[in-house]
């Protein structure tokens, strides 16, 4: 439910991972609270995270069949670009998303249950995305 709520927070967040570090750079190699996000990959964010929101509610629910229509929904339909550009645009959703998944805090930004489910379906993105960088 926090993410759905704070999604466009946590796409801005996530977005960093293209984004400029921090000045003076951060000591902790998963820590820079002054890095600057790059504002063209947030919508692109923000429409995975709430991918993956779909997708965590679907397989929270006690229907199979919701479940299995939030797991057959492609990944590379919410890449905002096509051709040539789609490649690098799936190359930055997936830098977006291991950004999210490794910094994820315990207890601090959710329940351990809950961020192993989200981490979870950030991997599952991330290697549908990874089809999309290597074709």
């Amino acid at each position: 439910a926090r993410l759905a709520d704070n999604g466009p927070a946590v796409a801005r967040f996530a977005a960093r991972a293209t984004g400029v570090p921090g000045f003076p750079p951060a000591r902790a190699d998963l820590a820079d609270p002054r890095a600057l996000a790059d504002e063209t990959l947030e919508p692109v964010l923000d429409a995975l995270l709430r991918l993956v929101v779909l997708r965590l509610r679907s397989s929270s629910s006690s229907s199979s069949s919701s479940g299995d229509a939030a797991a057959a929904i492609d990944a590379r339909a919410w890449l905002p670009t096509t051709g040539a550009a789609r490649p690098r645009a799936a190359k930055q959703a997936v830098q977006g998303l291991e950004y999210l998944r490794d910094r994820v805090g315990v207890p601090r930004d959710m329940s351990f249950p809950a961020a192993l489910a989200l981490r979870r379906e950030c991997n599952a993105l991330i290697a549908e995305l990874q089809d999309v960088e290597s074709s």
